[in-house]
C-alpha cells in the first residue's frame, strides 16, 4: 500500500476556490451519532450503532442539519474520512484521508423540479472538474448507476474520474426523510489528488 504526504496548502486553496464560487466554509463536527453516520452510509457498508467518526464530510453536514443548526445554502467544509473497511481494493484506497466536502441542502422536491436540481448539480461538478483539472489535465465526468445507500436515496450521481480511471472525487443528489434533499460533492480529496499528480508527472518524463 502507497501513502502520500497530505499537501494542507491544496485544501486551503480548495477552501478559497469554492468559497469564491459561493460555498461558505464552516467547521463542521468530526464525531457524529449513527442517525448522521448511517443517512448516507453505503448499503453494504459500516453499520454505526454510537457515535462514530466521519467517513465523509457529507454525514457532518447531516449532523448539522438533524441539529437544526444549518441554514438552508451552499456550504464547504474539510474533514478528515476515516474508512478502514475501504482499504486495500488499491493502492490509493486508504483506511483515512482528507477531504474538501460540497453540499447545497434545503431545496424542493428533486421529483417535481428535476430541471433546476439538474442545473445546480451541473454547475456543482463543472465547478469541482475546473478546480481539479488546475492539478491534472486529464479529468473526466462519468454517471454512476449503483449508488445504494442504507437510509437515503440517491437520485443522480457521478464521479470525476482520470483519463486512466482514477476516482477523484463524487457527487449526486440525495433525499433522506428526516433531512430533506440535499446535492453533495467532493471539493478535493487528499491524497487521492497527490496520486494522480504523481502518475500524470511520472507519465510526461
Amino acid at each position: 500500500m502507497m501513502w502520500w504526504a497530505i499537501d494542507y496548502k491544496v485544501i486551503e486553496d480548495a477552501k478559497a476556490f469554492y468559497g469564491d464560487a459561493g460555498f461558505k466554509y464552516i467547521e463542521v463536527p468530526w464525531v457524529v451519532s449513527p442517525g448522521a453516520y448511517n443517512a448516507t452510509a453505503p448499503k453494504n457498508g459500516h453499520i454505526a450503532k454510537s457515535q462514530t467518526v466521519v467517513a465523509s464530510g457529507e454525514q457532518s453536514f447531516m449532523q448539522l442539519i438533524l441539529d437544526g443548526l444549518l441554514a438552508p445554502g451552499k456550504y464547504c467544509c474539510a474533514t478528515p474520512c476515516f474508512r478502514p473497511w475501504d482499504s486495500g481494493r488499491s493502492r490509493e484506497h486508504l483506511p483515512q484521508f482528507f477531504k474538501v466536502e460540497l453540499i447545497e441542502h434545503d431545496l424542493k422536491d428533486f421529483n417535481e423540479n428535476v430541471k433546476d436540481y439538474l442545473d445546480r448539480y451541473g454547475k456543482m461538478k463543472s465547478l469541482a472538474l475546473e478546480f481539479l483539472r488546475q492539478y491534472v489535465p486529464q479529468t473526466t465526468d462519468i454517471k454512476t448507476n449503483d449508488d445504494e445507500r442504507l437510509e437515503c436515496t440517491t437520485h443522480v450521481s457521478h464521479d470525476l474520474v482520470t483519463t486512466w480511471g482514477l476516482e477523484l472525487g463524487s457527487y449526486g443528489v440525495r433525499s433522506h426523510a428526516a433531512i430533506g434533499y440535499w446535492i453533495y460533492g467532493t471539493g478535493v480529496a487528499l491524497p487521492r489528488l497527490t496520486s494522480a499528480m504523481s502518475r500524470k508527472t511520472s507519465s510526461e518524463t
